[in-house]
């Protein structure tokens, strides 16, 4: 995860050990997250617009604790991250527990559900979830099977990642864009 960035890392003068870890599953590296409060991992930049991110996970509880991000969340979300202007402005499509895949937009408190898939996620195993977003339009995956398509135009850029709120496990982690997608960014950045 070179060049990827922590936001929800706590300050380093806390001297708290990290809760996330590289660990050996079937030969395979993965980054396991060993906690039950938020993190996420950023790359990109603020003016990405079009362009998908995959991760293959293992959500290993249903459950989250409360804490500073979310006082209130109890419930377990591992996703990828897409168009995130700060830690609580974002797309995120996730599996929420262990019954249901779900598209937000989370704005401060408040995750506003923009496409839900119901169906039964396994703690043993992994599921390879893929977003896509183009102009308002969102495309969401579940291994390689198109789930739903949503629309929203509320944030239309940002950078691009993986969060999670409880122990878990992702690997395989993918940040692609379209040519079309390549060359707005382009173009954009031409302007600066």
């Amino acid at each position: 995860f070179s060049g990827w960035q922590n936001l929800l890392t706590p300050h380093p003068y806390w001297n708290m050990p990290s809760q996330d870890r590289i660990v050996l599953e079937d030969g395979e590296e993965v980054l396991e997250h060993v906690g039950k409060g938020p993190r996420c991992l950023i790359t990109g930049d603020l003016l990405w617009g079009d362009y998908g991110v995959e991760a293959t996970v293992r959500q290993m509880d249903h459950k989250s604790s409360p804490d500073n991000d979310e006082e209130y969340c109890i419930v377990a979300r591992t996703g990828v991250i897409l168009r995130q202007q700060d830690v609580r402005r974002y797309y995120i499509f996730c599996i929420e527990g262990f019954s249901k895949a779900v598209l937000y937009r989370r704005e401060d408190d408040i995750y506003y559900p923009l496409g839900v898939y119901t169906g039964v996620f396994c703690s043993h195993r992994y599921y390879t979830l893929r977003a896509e977003v183009e102009g308002d339009r969102f495309r969401c995956y579940v291994d390689g099977m198109l789930v739903f398509e949503a629309h929203d135009g509320t944030i239309k850029s940002g950078k691009a990642g993986i969060r999670t709120n409880t122990t878990s496990r992702l690997k395989g982690v993918l940040v692609t864009a379209a040519k079309k997608g390549q060359a707005a960014y382009l173009s954009t950045m031409k302007k600066q």
